[in-house]
């Protein structure tokens, strides 16, 4: 069993713009989610000049 090292990163958040902190695996994937309005996001480096972002916004369920 190998212990991965996560890396504190901070950057700002593409839905609202507060500020997010993620953390960073040894593998270069960069996962975080925003306090304020609950999006998740993940960045994963492809190669030197290719990452993919993928934001998934939580829904929020209005009352009737």
């Amino acid at each position: 069993m190998t212990i991965e090292k996560w890396t504190p990163i901070t950057w700002h958040c593409m839905s609202c713009g507060s500020k997010v902190t993620g953390s960073k695996s040894t593998d270069g994937d960069i996962k975080g989610a925003c306090s304020k309005c609950k999006t998740v996001m993940i960045r994963k480096y492809k190669s030197r000049r290719h990452s993919t972002i993928e934001i998934y916004k939580q829904e929020i369920s209005l009352p009737c």
